[in-house]
């Protein structure tokens, strides 16, 4: 064979494995960018799943506070906000959440997103704690298994359960008047 006839099979070999390289790496990015092995192999279902109480964390009655499960979702609408300390948005609606839990009887729970236990409690302890349970969120299953885009989200989870409603960013007083109250009513 003549060095003509070689020259376009490696040429095709070679490009046929950037091609391949190429696809891997881009398969490989949108795996973790879009998190699909957290979304096809999350443990947790809305109708069965236990968040773990966040350790060292005390309700307002200096019990230790109760973590959050599908049991929490059986009777009435209740609201759920995921959240972190390090989050500024989260920090800034949290005066709201402890005004509405103030002000209505539906209790709020909570889901403590990717946060490390010292620093929630520090910050509950010193802004108020208006949440009726907190589940440790610690690896995101929760945050996926709701849809929920980033931290803060809030969402109104119905019996059955059930997500009747929810809101991927920052509360304001509007959203708590006009969408949050008639949805837990």
């Amino acid at each position: 064979m003549s060095d003509t006839t070689k020259t376009p099979i490696a040429r095709r070999a070679l490009l046929a494995g950037a091609a391949t390289g190429l696809t891997a790496a881009v398969g490989a990015l949108a795996w973790r960018r879009l998190d699909i092995g957290g979304r096809f192999f999350n443990p947790l279902k809305l109708d069965d799943f236990v968040l773990p109480p966040v350790a060292g964390l005390a309700g307002a009655n200096g019990a230790p506070a109760p973590g959050l499960s599908a049991r929490d979702f059986s009777a009435t609408p209740r609201l759920v906000v995921l959240f972190a300390s390090w989050c500024p948005p989260c920090r800034e609606e949290h005066p709201l959440l402890m005004r509405l839990a103030m002000e209505t009887r539906a209790p709020i729970y909570a889901a403590l997103y990717r946060d490390r236990p010292d620093a929630a409690r520090e910050f509950l302890s010193k802004h108020g704690n208006p949440f009726a349970a907190i589940g440790d969120d610690s690896r995101g299953h929760f945050a996926r298994l709701v849809g929920a885009r980033g931290v803060p989200a809030s969402l109104v989870v119905a019996p059955g359960p059930r997500i009747a409603l929810r809101i991927d960013g920052q509360l304001d007083d509007a959203k708590i008047r006009d969408v949050i109250r008639p949805a837990l009513s």
